[in-house]
């Protein structure tokens, strides 16, 4: 891991974070270089957490691509991330102790760091109407996909199972690798390997996914989010 110094793309992807939506661009930019550092990690590299009270800090994705694990264990991907997605929204607030989640690079990667204490800004800045309610919605929409998450034990039907994993894994992508095989993923969806591959192959007869190997492609991802 290395800082780095800011440039335009940082604050394109700061820009294009749900938490800066609609305010300006030149507020944005403003708030960068004024409050923000830039690190870059490595494929593989451990992404710093920032546990501590006083030391957690959000991290906005600014080039490359990641996955968000469990950090009890590795095998349960909670999410892939892309340029301009965050990290750490909840815990830069907490005043427990806070026990972050694993992200690791699928690819190196630079991230836009931000501190309690930048965030304390904008909340008090001249664009706070708008920053406040962002970041309300923002872990509103983080809540809602955990609960979601929780659901899939109600789940009976193993092509459901499988349908609604990937449709949270996908976080608005269309293409992916599983990163886990597939008796992890049979393990981690509590369907024996069997099941899974009847899963799967459902959903690619319907035409709503097409693999190779560990690889994952979503055709019809409004058709994947509506399938139950």
């Amino acid at each position: 891991m290395q800082y780095i110094p800011i440039s335009e793309r940082h604050i394109q992807a700061v820009a294009s974070c749900k938490l800066f939506k609609n305010i300006p661009f030149n507020t944005i930019g403003a708030f960068v270089y004024t409050h923000c550092e830039v690190i870059r990690v490595e494929k593989d590299e451990s992404v710093p957490h920032f546990d501590s009270k006083d030391n957690r800090t959000v991290c906005i994705l600014a080039t490359g691509s990641a996955v968000v694990f469990s950090k009890k264990d590795h095998n349960f991907i909670l999410r892939y991330i892309s340029v301009g997605d965050a990290v750490g929204v909840a815990a830069v607030f907490a005043d427990t102790p806070f026990e972050s989640d694993a992200v690791s690079p699928l690819e190196a990667v630079e991230y836009v760091l931000l501190s309690r204490p930048a965030i304390d800004s904008l909340f008090h800045g001249e664009f706070s109407n708008i920053a406040i309610p962002n970041y309300i919605l923002y872990l509103a929409d983080r809540i809602a996909f955990l609960n979601s998450r929780l659901n899939v034990e109600e789940l009976k039907y193993c092509d459901k199972k499988v349908a609604f994993y990937l449709k949270c894994l996908a976080n608005e992508r269309t293409e992916f690798d599983l990163e886990m095989t597939i008796c992890d993923l049979s393990v981690l969806l509590d369907l024996g390997r069997a099941s899974l591959y009847r899963g799967l192959n459902t959903l690619e007869e319907l035409g709503l996914i097409e693999r190779h190997r560990n690889k994952i492609h979503i055709l019809d991802v409004e058709a994947l989010k509506a399938y139950h």
